[in-house]
């Protein structure tokens, strides 16, 4: 898959988004494009990963219809999510990292044992309300919609990863546009 980012120059944008019940990380997932040329970026890779050792609450559950069983069939130790994290930074030292409210998810992967903070990083949710301080409602969904993304599974760190693309694109458009008026 391939996208145009207008004015954009950094050469990985990793698109993230993560679930945490209080200041427990249950899900976190990116999605990985890479410069082509000029504007033009290839998808490359994207995780989805959950946390077999979060003890999570009844109501996260109602909310995101995540399970402990899920979670202890299909996640993984927090030391081999740390691995993965430092084996997934070491090839791509240059992230450029996109999210909504990217703030609450450095803090919680922080809390966590992942460390974003030696990355630049880009706040969806600023840069949009900004530019467009008229919306009555910000989140993911929500500005996903406008721009034409629907969302399978809101309050999925994996659909929020992907609904974050559409939503950078619209803002870069924007950008460009304003600079160019």
């Amino acid at each position: 898959m391939q996208i145009f980012f207008n004015n954009e120059t950094h050469n990985h944008l990793l698109f993230i988004d993560s679930e945490w019940d209080g200041e427990t990380l249950i899900q976190f997932s990116g999605i990985l494009f890479e410069k082509r040329k000029n504007n033009l970026y290839e998808l490359i890779s994207s995780f989805n990963l959950y946390v077999k050792e979060s003890n999570i609450s009844h109501s996260f559950t109602d909310f995101t219809g995540i399970t402990t069983n899920f979670l202890n069939k299909f996640g993984l130790k927090y030391e081999d999510l740390k691995l993965f994290w430092k084996e997934f930074t070491t090839n791509y030292s240059d992230l450029f990292v996109i999210g909504h409210n990217i703030e609450s998810d450095k803090y919680i992967l922080w809390k966590n044992g992942i460390d974003l903070n030696r990355f630049e990083t880009f706040c969806t949710y600023t840069h949009y309300k900004s530019l467009f301080p008229n919306e009555k409602k910000y989140s993911v969904k929500d500005i996903a919609e406008r721009e034409g993304w629907f969302l399978i599974s809101p309050h999925d760190s994996y659909c929020d990863a992907w609904a974050l693309v559409p939503i950078f694109s619209c803002i870069k458009e924007s950008e460009h546009e304003n600079a160019n008026h």
